[in-house]
């Protein structure tokens, strides 16, 4: 019986956007789909891992467009984390590939340190699908015409594309193969899958 729970889910995003960098510094790209609130909440999840038979597990929403990040990127620094991608076909498609790397690489990294210390938290990462939901924003508007039919046609409602996530979160599944899933990354629905060599680089994900 499961007495303590806590469950959190990274799931912002943007997609195409201009570059912008925020008054902290970071492109908002980054800001957004990145930076996250787990170390900010970090001593409420240890709080209740330690309770007896709690469950506490974070969920990061990346993608696998991750798999075909541009370059070798790194993230030692501001500058890093601020690469424009100006030499690239597509440098707003390519800034958003590097968040959701970032998003697996910090998953992976951060699985193993708690692991180090004993917690009993999981963390995941995943990918959810092609997901028909960014069409709308304001900042492509241009890409409408060409985005909007190909995303009804050929991506699943948002309700659909929650379905791994809410594996991640919710599924008696992970608690019953905790370390199955501890610093899994799930294709849809809750089917572990290998990360590329690079996404496994222990020095990249050490950079988080």
């Amino acid at each position: 019986m499961i007495l303590a729970e806590w469950i959190t889910v990274h799931n912002a995003g943007i997609f195409l956007e201009s570059y912008v960098v925020t008054p902290d510094g970071v492109q908002e790209i980054v800001m957004v789909n990145h930076i996250v609130l787990t170390r900010s909440l970090q001593l409420l999840l240890d709080q209740t891992a330690a309770e007896p038979n709690s469950d506490v597990r974070i969920v990061i929403v990346s993608s696998d467009v991750q798999r075909i990040v541009s370059g070798t990127p790194r993230f030692r620094n501001l500058d890093d984390l601020n690469t424009e991608y100006k030499d690239v076909l597509f440098p707003a498609f390519a800034r958003y590939c590097m968040t959701k790397f970032a998003n697996t690489l910090y998953a992976s990294e951060l699985q193993r340190r708690l692991t180090a210390t004993g917690s009993r938290i999981t963390v995941m990462s995943l990918h959810p699908g092609g997901v028909c939901t960014y069409f709308n924003q304001p900042s492509i508007p241009y890409y409408q015409f060409i985005l909007k039919p190909i995303m009804f046609l050929l991506f699943p409602h948002p309700d659909k594309g929650a379905y791994n996530s809410v594996f991640a979160a919710a599924s008696e599944e992970v608690a019953k193969e905790r370390e199955k899933f501890r610093g899994a990354y799930l294709k849809p629905v809750g089917k572990v899958s290998k990360l590329t060599k690079m996404a496994r680089d222990e020095g990249l994900q050490k950079n988080f």
